[in-house]
């Protein structure tokens, strides 16, 4: 997506919650934010939460942030914005696995910030307010392991024990919750 109109056409009616245009504007940053996360994903990590699973966390949090960002960006400072927030998606992972924390993150001090000279139009209350009430709608299993990995920043590991259920399982439980999440908010998958 290089041509400035493209992009503006597409990020306006994304903050619309137009799901195509919103995939679009996801599609053109999907590349650098994959490599991204490759390069820094530990093997460690990796086994636990794999690109995908990172790339969809990120996407979410997009989604319900975008109508929040202010509306003349430009396509550079959404990508910096994804990047920022694909940053810290993966610091919330690795912190998830220091011992002692119990997977333990605090939200505020994690959430990623808009830029100095654009703090003025996004606010966290709301974004995750919507997310949370969305996650609410969600069965109690699919809830539970949401809960615990996104917003607690628990592994997928601790999960699976804390729920007294395999890794897979907590995995399997994620990527319906995402595939739900994506329709409650009206969101299109590939």
């Amino acid at each position: 997506m290089s041509d400035n109109s493209t992009f503006a056409s597409s990020f306006e009616r994304a903050r619309q919650h137009d799901g195509d245009a919103f995939l679009a504007l996801v599609r053109g940053v999907d590349g650098t934010l994959r490599r991204y996360v490759h390069r820094h994903l530990s093997p460690t990590l990796h086994a636990i939460v794999g690109v995908d699973d990172v790339l969809q966390d990120v996407a979410l949090l997009l989604f319900e942030r975008i109508d929040r960002f202010p509306p003349d960006l430009d396509e550079s400072e959404f990508a910096a914005y994804a990047m920022q927030i694909t940053k810290h998606r993966l610091v919330d992972i690795a912190r998830s696995m220091v011992p002692g924390t119990n997977g333990a993150v605090d939200a505020e001090a994690s959430e990623p910030q808009a830029s100095a000279s654009r703090t003025g139009s996004v606010t966290r209350g709301d974004d995750r307010r919507k997310l949370r009430e969305a996650v609410d709608r969600l069965p109690s299993d699919q809830a539970a392991v949401v809960r615990a990995v996104v917003f607690d920043g628990n592994s997928v590991r601790a999960t699976a024990e804390s729920c007294a259920i395999s890794n897979e399982a907590v995995r399997q439980r994620l990527a319906r919750a995402r595939a739900r999440l994506r329709e409650l908010f009206g969101v299109d998958p590939e």
